[in-house]
């Protein structure tokens, strides 16, 4: 059983499969995702996790060669 790290199953599945060059997106609740592109939910309650938790957990698990920030996030 995983201590540490990234528990999610899902979402632990979806990162061992990102290779070079691939892109994920983070976002919150209501974001317009189209058919047919693989999701993992983490929501729990309203704002938990937070965007920026979820950052960072992904930056401890991954390397990341770049990040793009909604102007809304950088407030």
């Amino acid at each position: 059983m995983l201590k540490r790290g990234i528990l999610n199953a899902q979402l632990r599945s979806v990162l061992a499969r990102i290779g070079h060059r691939d892109r994920y997106a983070i976002v919150d609740a209501g974001y317009n995702i189209p058919a047919g592109i693989e999701t993992v939910d983490l929501a729990f309650l309203p704002n938990i996790p937070t965007i920026l938790q979820v950052l960072d957990g992904i930056l401890d698990e991954m390397a990341v060669e770049g990040v793009i920030l909604a102007s809304e996030i950088k407030e």
